[in-house]
């Protein structure tokens, strides 16, 4: 059961990375989409990690609409 777990924060942690990814290379909507399918698709956040990636999502939603608006 430990090894489940295990294999989740792997994928969850490589899905952070490849979020990263993207925003660092300003392709925010692809970013923001990795974030939200993390936060939908894994209940085993911790609520600290859940308030960060939250955040992430608020602040690649203003970006995308600021990109949106030029």
């Amino acid at each position: 059961m430990g090894d489940i777990h295990e294999n989740e924060k792997t994928d969850i942690d490589s899905k952070i990375r490849e979020a990263e990814a993207y925003r660092s290379q300003e392709l925010f909507p692809e970013s923001l989409e990795i974030y939200e399918e993390i936060l939908s698709a894994s209940s085993e956040l911790d609520p600290d990690t859940q308030e960060i990636i939250k955040e992430k999502i608020h602040l690649l939603k203003k970006e995308v609409d600021h990109l949106e608006q030029e």
